[in-house]
């Protein structure tokens, strides 16, 4: 297979609308896909588009080149004045990634070293800053499929946003989808137990949780491979956490607690480390004005969509959803419904049993960690 870079420029066809999304008669009315992001997931829906996009819009122009649609892995292409465009044709790929731990230049980086990507370069182009766009690029066997061509006819050069950033959230949407599609439904399973599909899971270890949730089945046997596993790596958490200004007034307590864990003692781990999510919460916001619970997870879903607006695997959305179900959860004892809960404990009616479980102090530290990526 060839993968040269290449770089072609050509002409499309004039008043590009988009992908027709069912077939049609004259007279009948036609739904039309003008913007979209398409994967192998969607099943052969991505491929119709694709098969159109290649054979179709740049079919002229690739029979022109001799290229073979085989032998394209990554394309990026820019639309301007409505008809020139401009492809670049398998440039390396470089990925802006926010990775989970320390890395050394030359490193191999393995999956679950990447907590998220946040941007694509494609090595010897200057990204367009204008125009429409379609971009198809494929991780393993997975393809993807993204394209706007939504201000061709009236808007045919409207400023494009930060495109390595767009790029990146699709290669995220892509590369940790296992995380990024997960269910809702399942997850609110996992959030009501006080799990969530925290950046520092293993991906082997989160789908085995994901699975028993979904299943029906008692999770127990993963949290305790959970625990097991994770367990050497709080020391290195800790060192990280104490590099971030907003962790600083807190950390010496975070480490008590992390040393009690070490001890087995989770109970005295837990009763330290529930106030501090909160805590660092309200250190997180600082000057925004926000004070009640709803104000604080908003400032955490602001912090991170700062930086991405498209696919991240940080998940802030899902994680207010999880504080609300899990750490900020209500009780009411006349109907016995007590979780463990900050709320629960913090008012001495807390599930003192489950408190002294390993799994769920580790869910306290791993939130905590949750909140040191949002920073």
């Amino acid at each position: 297979m060839k993968t040269t870079p290449i770089t072609l420029t050509t002409t499309v066809q004039e008043g590009l609308a988009g992908f027709a999304m069912k077939s049609g008669q004259g007279g009948e009315h036609v739904p039309i896909c003008q913007r979209g992001f398409f994967t192998s997931d969607d099943g052969p829906e991505v491929y119709t588009y694709l098969d159109e996009f290649y054979q179709g819009i740049l079919g002229g122009a690739l029979r022109a080149a001799k290229i073979d649609v085989a032998d394209i892995n990554d394309c990026l292409v820019n639309i301007v004045d409505g008809t020139k465009a401009t492809l670049w044709i398998n440039h390396p790929t470089v990925l802006n990634i926010v990775a989970k731990g320390d890395v050394q230049a030359g490193q191999e980086v393995t999956l679950d070293q990447v907590a998220d990507v946040r941007g694509v370069a494609l090595r010897g182009i200057d990204m367009p800053k204008m125009g429409a766009i379609a971009y198809t690029f494929q991780n393993a066997w997975r393809r993807g499929f993204y394209f706007d061509f939504s201000m061709i006819r009236d808007e045919p050069n409207r400023p494009l946003p930060e495109v390595r950033g767009l790029l990146g959230s699709l290669h995220a949407a892509l590369m940790l989808r296992d995380r990024i599609r997960m269910e809702p439904a399942t997850l609110a399973k996992m959030f009501e137990a006080g799990w969530f599909p925290f950046i520092r899971l293993p991906q082997e270890l989160l789908l085995s949780l994901y699975r028993h949730f979904g299943e029906g089945w008692d999770p127990k046997s993963v949290e305790d491979d959970i625990v097991r596993d994770l367990s050497p790596a709080i020391p290195q958490w800790i060192e990280s956490w104490r590099r971030k200004p907003p962790f600083a007034q807190h950390i010496d307590a975070i480490a008590i607690g992390a040393r009690h864990f070490a001890k087995q003692e989770y109970h005295a781990a837990s009763m330290i480390l529930l106030p501090k999510i909160e805590g660092i919460m309200r250190t997180l916001s600082l000057g925004t004005g926000a004070k009640k619970n709803a104000g604080l997870q908003q400032n955490l879903v602001a912090r991170v969509r700062a930086s991405v607006s498209g696919t991240t695997a940080f998940m802030p959305e899902a994680f207010v959803d999880y504080l609300q179900a899990f750490y900020n959860a209500g009780f009411d004892l006349e109907t016995g419904t007590v979780p463990p809960s900050r709320h629960s404990f913090m008012h001495g009616v807390g599930p003192d049993a489950i408190a002294g479980e390993a799994s769920f102090a580790l869910r306290l530290l791993l939130t905590i960690d949750q909140l040191f990526f949002y920073t």
